[in-house]
């Protein structure tokens, strides 16, 4: 499959890039990347993304109209469509967007849905106020350049009955999920340590650029 040779070349590259220069680490491995790539093209069948669906089932059984934020490799994006709802999707990396074409012609998938995947950011999301029964957001806000506003954004154009779906690490926790490595909050307050302490592991630091310290307070103060 082309689009899947396409997603396991990118990730690679930025795994490498942002997380890792050891090939013998695990996130290095043919095993977790080919697992990762599995996963994302499973479109019908990832069990997140039927988890996430659950979710917003559960506790707004209304929906129809759903915005993921952000969209990635389309995984839930296309998993709603399939199942009927009325999907809508945001992505800032261009490479994801290039993805969601190819994965759209191999799939036969509707043309029209590409007009439903948008690149832009969660900052100025193009839509009108109360437009969205509910919005999901997996593992976004950690990597946004403005947390605050973009949970403004949501805000703006759900509907005011309406239902936001978050799930972002905490960052008061004593692990890193990108550099699969023990953490401390400290770090985030002391950024000369975890640099220190990424270097003495022989990883790149590069991934810190692209994190925010996100914590449960944090964002429920916003």
């Amino acid at each position: 499959m082309k689009t899947k040779k396409y997603l396991k070349n990118k990730l690679t590259h930025d795994i490498r890039k942002y997380y890792s220069k050891n090939p013998n680490d695990y996130i290095q491995s043919e095993e977790y990347i080919n697992d990762i790539c599995e996963s994302w093209m499973d479109d019908e069948n990832q069990q997140i993304s039927k988890h996430r669906l659950t979710i917003i089932e559960k506790y707004f059984p209304k929906t129809n109209k759903i915005l993921d934020m952000a969209g990635g490799c389309g995984t839930f994006f296309f998993h709603g469509l399939i199942n009927g709802y009325n999907m809508h999707a945001i992505e800032p990396e261009n490479w994801k967007n290039e993805l969601i074409k190819m994965k759209i012609k191999e799939n036969n998938y509707p043309e029209k849905w590409l007009d439903k995947f948008i690149n832009t950011y969660g900052e100025t999301l193009p839509y009108e106020n109360n437009y969205f029964d509910c919005i999901s957001s997996w593992h976004t806000l950690e990597h946004v350049n403005n947390v605050e506003d973009c949970i403004k954004e949501m805000i703006r154009v759900t509907k005011k009955n309406g239902f936001i779906h978050l799930v972002c690490p905490d960052y008061h926790s004593t692990f890193e999920g990108h550099y699969k490595l023990p953490w401390l909050y400290i770090f985030s307050k002391l950024p000369f340590l975890e640099r220190s302490y990424l270097k003495l592991l022989k990883k790149p630091s590069l991934g810190l650029n692209t994190f925010n310290y996100i914590t449960f307070n944090k964002i429920n103060n916003i």
